[in-house]
């Protein structure tokens, strides 16, 4: 982590931090850098880290499920730290969540689930 610069915008850029922090990683004493991402001209925000990688802005960026895997298709990243399976600090498994989010329109469909859990709507 030494030395590098990362990416994450807005709330969870301080979730990073924070995780950092717990890590016991000093940003001033090992150089680590949180910078923003740039905007996309799309409205898709996933995409945010892998853009800062692949224009030299950032060396990695925090993202969740979607945008990590986003960097890995395309060949840019590896998942270092996935804190909703336990990795990382005790008190980062508390500091984020998958979900499924819908309109009430929506959730009057019927979901598809699989034993893992939902997996689409239908």
């Amino acid at each position: 982590m030494k030395g590098l610069r990362l990416s994450a915008s807005g709330d969870p850029g301080l979730t990073m931090k924070r995780l950092l922090e717990e890590a016991s990683i000093d940003l001033q004493r090992d150089n680590v850098r949180i910078v923003p991402s740039p905007r996309r001209t799309s409205p898709n925000w996933a995409w945010d880290g892998v853009d800062a990688v692949e224009q030299g802005i950032s060396d990695g960026y925090w993202g969740n499920g979607l945008r990590a895997d986003l960097g890995v298709k395309r060949g840019i990243a590896k998942i270092l730290l996935d804190v909703r399976r336990g990795d990382g600090p005790p008190a980062a498994r508390h500091w984020t969540f998958p979900a499924l989010a819908t309109t009430e329109r929506h959730s009057s469909r019927s979901i598809r689930t699989s034993p893992q859990g939902p997996c689409g709507l239908s």
